[in-house]
């Protein structure tokens, strides 16, 4: 009878450990979603604000820009002689 109640009070202890563990988990999980969430919203945001900016400025810019990026060298066109 000892030994059976022993087995039902570690068999009790199993249960909330793992109840535990899985709540702490799913915690950690929902922490890391918010995270991706927040990231793409700040993404998202930095896309249209750069966009906006490549909006306003001219296309030998934007070629600069571009050169900066790709780390390209960018040969300008002399308009005069066009």
């Amino acid at each position: 009878e000892k030994i059976v109640k022993i087995n039902e009070a570690f068999a009790i202890k199993i249960k909330a450990a793992e109840t535990e563990a899985l709540m702490a988990h799913d915690n950690r999980e929902l922490e890391i979603k918010k995270k991706e969430v927040q990231k793409l919203k700040s993404a998202r945001d930095e896309v249209i604000a750069r966009e906006k900016d490549n909006n306003s400025v001219s296309g030998d810019e934007l070629a600069r820009r571009f050169g900066i990026t790709f780390d390209a060298e960018v040969v300008e066109v002399d308009h005069e002689n066009e």
